[in-house]
């Protein structure tokens, strides 16, 4: 089957034309063809569609094959160029092929031109590759640094070859170091003298050791001091490269600045130290649970408070405390409230059950902290004793329940009216009275 060709002809003679076309058609190509003879139509001829191989005449009338050359070059095209001439001399034609033509054909062997424009067809497809693959490859390096620039991730590699120390850092590596990339990676001394003081003995002692003796991979913090004097926090994950023989000939890894981190850790752990002196601190139980209730941690108060040891109800369910006759209320109560996203902070009174024995009243106060989907994943909870509290409610509706007998059994009448008078009470006697 033919394969199709695009054929641009730069050629003043429709004679040789037809000579060329009949020569490619032979050729096994199916062509289709345009001719031109000045610079200006070859210029619009291609930009007006893409071409496969552009056939251009040694000497025109009004035109030359370096012209045409030029032109063709200046389109920024890569289409292959071939000189077809019955007059050039060799001095020409060299000086052509050195300016960039592709080949050059003497009008008496037009039976090799099929074969050359063959080749030259291939030669552009591979350098046509060649450029989409290193295309493809920048675009990728790109977003290579783009994605390592924004995870502030810097990627390393140190090769051995003999006693030459191959080295490579990322863009971002440097930015790390606080580095100009115009610098190099650092050698031994240089990285040794830019790590921390404090961290240098143990940097080499665990890297010799994973690389050396193990040759495993390592998983390392520790810090270094850059030029303008500033200390960073580093995270560096590296891995040996083997031979064949399976002896070390490089490392590689990567390596991520976490000084922002490891800032706001530190400073999570100052509140969180804060946190429990406080908690430790307090006369009032406090616990946490999790989603399932089971107690995650206990302070003294709350362990006081029911008689139990350190480290004793962790893992416990914390409706164990909650004495036998209200625990069903307790539970049905906590996991409707637990269930419902739009709940956050709830109170509710039950007894408890202490290791002794001892039975006494609570108030629980608890916060739930909810994911992003709303489900309970914890329990913050603060317990009060409140049995004296209840004491003397029972003590009062007692006393209410005496004082109300003593006025129901009055044999005078007894009222009570607000400040408009307007009786909000009567006794039976006032019925008497009426």
């Amino acid at each position: 089957m033919p394969f199709p060709l695009r054929v641009l002809l730069v050629e003043d003679s429709l004679p040789d034309a037809q000579a060329i076309l009949q020569h490619l058609t032979k050729g096994g190509f199916a062509v289709t063809a345009e001719r031109t003879g000045d610079a200006a139509d070859l210029r619009a001829q291609l930009e007006r569609r893409d071409w496969d191989v552009v056939i251009c005449d040694f000497h025109l009338a009004a035109f030359g094959a370096l012209p045409a050359l030029e032109v063709v070059q200046a389109s920024g095209q890569d289409i292959p160029f071939l000189v077809v001439s019955g007059e050039a001399s060799e001095t020409s034609a060299v000086a052509l092929m050195k300016s960039g033509a592709h080949d050059f054909i003497t009008k008496d062997k037009l039976w090799q031109l099929a074969p050359t424009v063959e080749r030259e067809l291939r030669e552009a497809a591979t350098r046509r590759e060649r450029r989409e693959t290193l295309q493809a490859l920048q675009i990728s390096e790109s977003r290579l640094r783009a994605a390592q620039r924004i995870a502030h991730l810097g990627h390393w590699e140190y090769k051995f070859a003999g006693d030459e120390r191959l080295e490579y850092w990322s863009d971002e590596t440097y930015r790390i170091f606080g580095l100009s990339p115009q610098s190099g990676p650092l050698d031994k001394a240089r990285f040794e003298f830019i790590l921390h003081p404090d961290d240098r003995a143990r940097f080499r002692r665990e890297v010799d050791e994973a690389f050396f003796i193990r040759q495993q991979s390592f998983v390392m913090d520790y810090r270094i001091v850059r030029p303008d004097g500033s200390v960073r926090d580093l995270h560096d994950e590296g891995e040996p490269m083997l031979d064949g023989a399976g002896a070390v000939v490089g490392m590689q890894g990567v390596i991520a600045d976490i000084t922002e981190r490891k800032a706001a850790e530190d400073k999570l752990r100052e509140r969180e130290a804060l946190y429990r002196r406080l908690v430790e601190s307090t006369n009032q139980g406090y616990y946490a649970a999790d989603h399932r209730s089971l107690f995650t941690y206990c302070n003294a108060a709350l362990l006081a408070m029911g008689g139990f040891a350190p480290g004793e109800l962790i893992g416990v369910s914390s409706f164990r405390l909650v004495a036998e006759e209200d625990r069903p209320r307790v539970m049905a109560d906590y996991r409707r409230w637990r269930a419902d996203p739009a709940v956050t902070d709830v109170t509710c009174e039950f007894r408890v059950l202490a290791k002794t024995g001892r039975r006494f009243w609570v108030e629980q106060i608890t916060h739930f902290e909810r994911d992003a989907h709303g489900a309970a994943r914890e329990g913050r909870n603060i317990v009060r004793d409140i049995t004296e509290r209840k004491l003397a409610d029972d003590k009062l509706r007692e006393s209410e329940l005496h004082y109300r007998s003593l006025v129901e059994n009055l044999n005078q009448g007894y009222y009570v009216a607000n400040r408009l008078s307007i009786l909000k009470y009567v006794n039976p006697a006032i019925a008497l009275v009426t």
